[in-house]
This record gives C-alpha cells, sequence and structure tokens, in this order.
C-alpha cells in the first residue's frame, strides 16, 4: 500500500502545513524517507528544533557592537574594547585587541571581514591585513563559503569579491529616517536573509538581486518583530534576536514560526552566533553573553 502513495506530493502538500504539525508530518513520511528523490522533498523533511536551553552566561564588561566565531572563539567588540571567549571553556582568553575594535565584523574558514573608520579590512585568520576597501555606511556585514562579502547600507546591497571589485549590487528602500538603522545578513546556500531593523522584516534576495520573499513586520505576536538586531542560520533554521521583544524567535527558511525564547524586561539581546548546537547572545542591559543550548525532538 505504502508504494502506491505518490510520495512527492505527499511532502510537498506536507510542506505548506504549520510548522507545529512537523514531528507528526515526520513520523509519516519517515517510511518513505529513503525513496524520496527530488531536493525539494529531502529539504521539507530537516530536523526542526524544539527550544532552548539555558547553560551559562559570561560577564564581559562591554556593550556588545559585534561579535563573529573565529574557529573556535568568539570575538565580542564595542567602539573602544574588544576581548574573545574561548566556546569549549566559555572564559575569556584575550582582551582588547586593536584588531578586533569594530561595530562589524565577520569570519568564515578563511578571512576576517571587518569595517571601521569607513573602510572595510580583511584580514586572514591570522591577522595579516590582506586589503582594505573603502565603504561607508555600513549597516550589515557577512563573509560567506565563497569568500563573497555581503555589505548591506542605508540604500543598497553590495556583494564583493576580496579584491574590492562590486560582483553585484541592487538597490534598497532607503532607512535614514528610522530610529534604529542596522541591515545585519545572514545566507544559507543561495540566499541571501536581511533583517531589516526599521521596517520589522526579514526580507530573502538571491545572488542575483531578486527578492525572493520577505515575512512578518513590527507586532509583538508569534512571528513578529520590534527592532531585531541580531540573525543567524544554523541547519536551516533562522534565529533572530528580537530586541525590544525580548526573545529569541526561531524560523524555517521559508518564514514558518517554529518557537520563541523569551527574556524578562532587564535583557536586551542583540547580536547572535551559533556553534554546535549552541547559541550565544549579547545581552547589552546585562553586559553579558548567555550560552544556549539547541533541543531538537
Amino acid at each position: 500500500m505504502e508504494k502506491n502513495i505518490p510520495t512527492e506530493l505527499l511532502v510537498s502538500i506536507i510542506s505548506f502545513l504549520p510548522c507545529e504539525y512537523v514531528s507528526i508530518c515526520k513520523n509519516i513520511c519517515r517510511l518513505w524517507k529513503g525513496s524520496l528523490k527530488s531536493s525539494l522533498s529531502k529539504k521539507t523533511l530537516f530536523v526542526v528544533p524544539k527550544r532552548l536551553h539555558y547553560c551559562k552566561s559570561f560577564y564581559g564588561g562591554i556593550i556588545t557592537c559585534a561579535m563573529t566565531l573565529i574557529k573556535n572563539e568568539i570575538h565580542v567588540s564595542d567602539y573602544t574594547r574588544s576581548y574573545k571567549i574561548n566556546i569549549n571553556t566559555f572564559e575569556k582568553v584575550e582582551e582588547n585587541n586593536n584588531f578586533l575594535r569594530t561595530t562589524h565584523m565577520s569570519s568564515n574558514d578563511n578571512y576576517i571581514c571587518i569595517n571601521r573608520n569607513n573602510n572595510l579590512e580583511i584580514f586572514s585568520l591570522k591577522m595579516k591585513l590582506i586589503n582594505i576597501i573603502p565603504k561607508k555606511k555600513c549597516q550589515g556585514l557577512i563573509i560567506d563559503n565563497n569568500n563573497n562579502i555581503l555589505i548591506s547600507t542605508r540604500n543598497k546591497l553590495y556583494i564583493l569579491n576580496l579584491e574590492g571589485k562590486i560582483i553585484n549590487s541592487w538597490s534598497l528602500y532607503d532607512n535614514k529616517i528610522g530610529r534604529i538603522n542596522s541591515r545585519n545578513i545572514a545566507y544559507n546556500k543561495n540566499e541571501i536573509f536581511m533583517l531589516n531593523s526599521s521596517s520589522n522584516h526579514i526580507h530573502v534576495f538571491s545572488y542575483e538581486g531578486k527578492l525572493i520573499r520577505s515575512w512578518k513586520g513590527l507586532g509583538y505576536g508569534y512571528g513578529n518583530l520590534v527592532n531585531s538586531c541580531g540573525i543567524a542560520i544554523y541547519r536551516d533554521t533562522i534565529f533572530v534576536a528580537d530586541s525590544q521583544n525580548y526573545r529569541i524567535q526561531a524560523f524555517t527558511c521559508c518564514g514558518k514560526f517554529i518557537f520563541e525564547h523569551t527574556f524578562n524586561h532587564r535583557h536586551f539581546i542583540q547580536e547572535i552566533v551559533i556553534s554546535d548546537n549552541y547559541v550565544y547572545v549579547s545581552d547589552n542591559m546585562e553586559i553579558s553573553i548567555h550560552k544556549f543550548q539547541i533541543i531538537y525532538d
């Protein structure tokens, strides 16, 4: 009887169901998982996180403006100071590294990108300067696994190579009148995710500049955002530091709400980094970094 079920059609239908039914859908589809052939069908059966479990906090003593993971260390910076945390011991290993005093930074397995003084500085992982590229009014910065550098500004998104050549760029609406102006960026496979704090939306673009989808807006319900600052993607799940809703929200890459982890009003979470099933978020009210474990079904 199972062989008579049109598996591809079944899974495509399941992909449009609310995320709270994923566990039921996975149990149904597990019998046919081995026969799924299309990449679309396989993608709908990803492992869905259930919640976050609090582990511990680290008091850093500075208001975090930028945070990134370099190898097994979290680098934290504000305008004038910086420090590093070893993710295995969750202890400070270095303080006041002059190279990392910045408001925007990102890294991959090869390079570190830092934006300061209206310049984009590119370093090797050993902090050897590779290039300096003039770039003003940066609101978001990330370097992907193909060494493409993605930069969002007040009215544009750029894709650069390591030499500073513009591979592609496209216009964004000008957010200069917003009270909080940031356009933090994440990427997943061949898609670019931009968290726009002024409009409280997440926009998803192709690398060719096509707007693929957007979701949510200002509000306090599930999936809504208020001046959200941080975004990170881990195993096809989007985690958003929904700053003035005092919570972390998790979404599928298609924008379906999965769960939230709430804080009280004594917290203001901003930056978010994820590694090996652990989420690290900066808290600029408690001047701390909080560590959470991702719990799956």
